[in-house]
């Protein structure tokens, strides 16, 4: 284990050169660009790691706890297979992900870049997208536990089977909502829905 480093992208290459599972803890990331490195099944515990340009890298199986990802670049990464727990990734970059599989558990994902990404069948718990880019996302069969999407944007999402009676939905407008046909919501959700359009739900 790399506990209390920092780290540039040399020193970086070497590890993953040497260990094939390379765990982290409470390490800091220095370099601004860590584009096309090879991370799968590495291990980030606590680590600083905000604003880097990770493009192109290979995530898969990896495993990110308590971690500050704020602003982050994983365009054209391969993530599938990773788990992100209580981390922070307000507004990272996750377009053209290939990310079957992928998790997040307790995360921070407001203002987020997710065009169509994959999260059919998960489990969503504490996840707060607000104001996420999240167009054409497929969220079928998803259940949201204590989860917010206020202000998302979430044009040609597929929700078909999706309980989302545990998001904020933050007052969707009429029009909004027809994004989520074939999702379940809750009574509540529903009048503050036409609530928007001066209609009272008796």
């Amino acid at each position: 284990m790399f506990e209390q480093m920092e780290l540039d992208k040399a020193q970086l290459l070497k590890i993953l050169q040497e260990n094939d599972e390379p765990e982290f803890y409470k390490c800091t990331f220095t370099s601004p660009a860590l584009r096309q490195m090879a991370f799968e099944n590495a291990v980030f515990d606590d680590c600083k790691m905000s604003n880097i340009d990770f493009a192109y890298s290979d995530f898969n199986s990896a495993i990110f706890k308590n971690c500050d990802l704020n602003n982050c670049s994983f365009n054209g990464c391969k993530i599938f297979d990773a788990k992100f727990e209580n981390c922070k990734l307000s507004g990272s970059d996750f377009s053209d992900t290939s990310n079957l599989n992928c998790e997040f558990k307790q995360c921070q994902l407001c203002y987020c870049f997710m065009p169509d990404f994959n999260f059919k069948k998960l489990t969503l718990n504490e996840l707060n997208f607000n104001g996420a880019e999240l167009n054409g996302c497929d969220f079928r069969d998803t259940i949201w536990e204590n989860c917010s999407m206020r202000e998302a944007t979430i044009r040609q999402c597929r929700f078909k089977g999706a309980d989302l009676r545990g998001c904020d939905l933050g007052g969707l407008t009429f029009s909004e909502a027809g994004n989520l046909k074939g999702s379940y919501i809750s009574k509540s959700q529903a009048s503050d829905i036409l609530g928007a359009l001066a209609i009272t739900v008796l």
